[in-house]
C-alpha cells in the first residue's frame, strides 16, 4: 500500500499542478529522501495536542484567506465559514491535508462559478430588447409596448409580480362586473361574491365596519359606482403591465418558457458545461480520496501502535 502522504502529494499535484506542490516547502520536505538540508531550526513552540493543531491550522487561512481574489458576488465570510468546517471536519492538521483542502475548496468554488456564470449569461439574454420584441410579437400583444415591459415579465425569479398580477386581474375583472351589475340589494353579497374586489378595498382601509364605507374613503366619490370607476383607473394606470399578465397569464409564461429555452441553446455549451462539470467533480474526488488515504493510515497506524504496547 502506498504511503498516504505520497497519496496525498499526488492528488494535490494532479488538482493543483505541479507547481502548487514544489513551493510548498513544508510538504516537499516531509516526503524527500533524507538527505542533509540547509535550512533553519523548526519552531518547536507550536501546539502539541490535536485541538492545537487543529486551531492552528484554521488560524493559517483566517484574516481574509478568501477576500483576494473572489469575484464580486461571492461572500468572503461565508468562504471562510465553509474552510472552517472542512478543517474541523479533516482534522486539517498538518500541510498535506491542507493541500487537500485547499484543492477541495477551489473545486468547490469553481463548480458555484460555473453555475452562476452561465445563469447570468442566460438572464443577461433574457433582458434583451430583442427578447421582448419577439415576445410581444409570439403573444399578439402590439409591437410598440415591448420597451416598456418589465424586467419581471422574463425573470424566472419575479418577486411575486406575476402572482400579483393574477390577484389585480381579478381584482379588476369584479371592480368592471359590479360596476355594470350594481344595486343595492348586492351590498350584503359583496365579501362572498367578489372576494378579490372586497379583499383589496378592506385591506386598504382596515377601520370601516363595511365595504361601500371604505370605497367612499379610499376614493371619495359621490356614489358607489364612481367610486368603483375610480378604482378601476387607478388600477389601470398603476399597473397596467400587471393587467396585460393577467390576461393570460399561463400563456405567457409558456411564450416565456420557450423563449428562454432558445436562449440558453444560444449562450451555453451544454457539451463544454459538461465536460468543465465532470472535470471539477473529478478534482472533487480525487481530494476526498487523498484525505480518505490518510485518515485510514492513521487509523492503521494507531491501531498496530496499541497492539505493540
Amino acid at each position: 500500500m502506498k504511503d498516504a502522504n505520497v497519496v496525498a502529494i499526488q492528488a494535490i499535484t494532479e488538482i493543483n499542478g505541479d507547481d502548487y506542490v514544489t513551493s510548498n516547502q513544508e510538504l516537499v520536505v516531509t516526503q524527500m529522501p533524507q538527505t542533509k538540508i540547509d535550512r533553519k531550526p523548526a519552531n518547536k513552540s507550536g501546539p502539541k495536542s490535536q485541538a492545537g493543531k487543529q486551531k492552528s491550522a484554521r488560524n493559517a487561512f483566517k484574516s481574509g484567506f478568501f477576500s483576494k481574489g473572489l469575484l464580486p458576488w461571492e461572500d468572503a465570510k461565508g468562504q471562510e465559514a465553509q474552510w472552517k468546517a472542512l478543517v474541523d471536519y479533516w482534522g486539517a492538521h498538518d500541510p498535506a491535508r491542507v493541500g487537500l483542502l485547499r484543492g477541495l475548496e477551489f473545486a468547490l468554488m469553481q463548480q458555484e462559478r460555473l453555475m452562476v456564470i452561465e445563469r447570468d449569461k442566460i438572464l443577461g439574454a433574457m433582458q434583451s430588447v430583442d427578447i421582448a420584441l419577439e415576445f410581444c410579437r409570439r403573444s399578439g400583444l402590439l409591437t410598440i409596448t415591448y420597451m416598456n415591459l418589465p424586467t419581471w415579465f422574463f425573470k424566472i425569479d419575479d418577486e411575486g409580480q406575476k402572482e400579483w398580477a393574477i390577484e389585480l386581474g381579478d381584482v379588476h375583472a369584479e371592480a368592471l362586473h359590479l360596476k355594470e351589475h350594481y344595486h343595492d340589494r348586492l351590498v350584503g353579497r359583496i365579501e362572498k361574491d367578489y372576494p378579490h374586489l372586497y379583499r383589496f378595498v378592506m385591506e386598504q382601509y382596515k377601520a370601516s365596519p363595511s365595504f361601500s364605507i371604505a370605497l367612499g374613503q379610499l376614493y371619495k366619490q359621490q356614489n358607489t359606482i364612481l367610486n368603483l370607476a375610480a378604482l378601476i383607473n387607478q388600477l389601470q394606470e398603476r399597473y397596467p403591465h400587471h393587467l396585460t399578465w393577467a390576461q393570460d397569464p399561463e400563456r405567457y409564461q409558456l411564450i416565456i418558457n420557450g423563449l428562454r429555452s432558445e436562449v440558453i441553446e444560444k449562450v451555453v455549451d451544454v457539451d463544454k458545461s459538461i465536460a468543465r462539470a465532470a472535470a471539477i467533480q473529478n478534482r472533487v474526488l480525487k481530494s476526498l480520496a487523498g484525505l480518505a488515504a490518510m485518515n485510514q493510515q492513521e487509523v492503521q497506524a494507531s491501531a498496530a501502535k496499541r497492539l505493540s504496547e
